[in-house]
């Protein structure tokens, strides 16, 4: 039996004195192990904000959690191990145990660039209104080199009807207002595809996008 739509996202629960991090950065990981170390990296590099960073391993058998293990002394990382259940599953463990004000996704296939987070979060603290802040990005190979990047056009405001035609939220840039997800769900379990854009659409029924034109 398939799971009846979005996943409920509760409130963070925090010990009592405890502070709440700024962003809870979600990534979810299968036999990505060549790479999860560096995507780990990138976020743990950001400046400024007080992170966590969870690392969702979705059953790999390609030595993911031996890359991982330098990251378990670091206590902004936490790794949690589940059995192959699918992407969507595994991205809203991550959710439903984060507890940042915002959110943001990193593909563990991919690395943030150290300006990310200094650029999109001042978007959200000056606008209330705003549910999503993406960016563009640069296209980078197997090994780490620089390719072409597609053309990237920029939407913002109450983006639902552009949305309806194609998804404008490159993955890997997006930061969600946690308040956001907690009215609106996770992500929808029973769809194996398209679960971001799913998702953007659903957000962009209540809230306004936004977008820093620099690639993160």
């Amino acid at each position: 039996m398939r799971p009846p739509g979005p996943a409920r996202i509760l409130p963070p629960q925090l010990s009592p004195g405890e502070t709440a991090p700024d962003v809870s950065v979600v990534i979810a990981n299968y036999n990505m192990g060549q790479y999860v170390a560096a995507a780990v990296q990138s976020v743990l590099d950001q400046p400024d904000f007080c992170l966590e960073v969870i690392v969702v391993d979705d059953g790999s058998t390609d030595g993911s959690l031996a890359a991982l293990e330098p990251f378990r002394t670091d206590p902004r990382v936490r790794i949690i191990a589940q059995p192959n259940r699918g992407q969507p599953r595994a991205k809203n463990a991550g959710l439903h145990a984060s507890r940042g004000r915002y959110v943001a996704f990193c593909d563990a296939d991919d690395c943030w660039l150290p300006n990310k987070l200094r650029v999109q979060i001042p978007i959200l603290e000056r606008k209330p209104e705003v549910g999503v802040v993406y960016s563009p990005f640069i296209t980078i190979d197997g090994a780490g080199r620089i390719s072409q990047s597609p053309p990237f056009r920029f939407y913002r405001g109450k983006v639902l009807e552009t949305l309806f035609r194609t998804n404008i939220v490159p993955f890997g840039t997006a930061v969600v207002r946690r308040s956001c997800l907690e009215q609106c769900g996770g992500f929808d379990e029973s769809i194996p595809m398209g679960i971001d854009w799913e998702l953007w659409l659903r957000l962009a029924v209540r809230w306004k996008f936004d977008f820093a034109d620099e690639a993160t």
